[in-house]
């Protein structure tokens, strides 16, 4: 199945703002869409904010979770 680019996605940049507690919050991405959409995490502190899943993609009606 190829990849296409997605016209749009809501919302396009999601932020979290975390305490000092470490804890596990999962996060989950589903694609509605008929065709694949990639992600991509940026983690600004990649020592302190651990990603299970830094990149990929999402296949159509897919859910992920990071």
């Amino acid at each position: 199945m190829p990849i296409t680019l997605t016209p749009y996605v809501i919302p396009s940049t999601v932020a979290f703002y975390l305490s000092e507690q470490s804890r596990d919050v999962p996060f989950c991405i589903y694609n509605p869409f008929p065709h694949d959409i990639l992600f991509k995490v940026d983690n600004a502190y990649p020592s302190k904010y651990g990603v299970s899943l830094k990149q990929g993609v999402v296949s159509t009606r897919q859910k992920i979770t990071l």
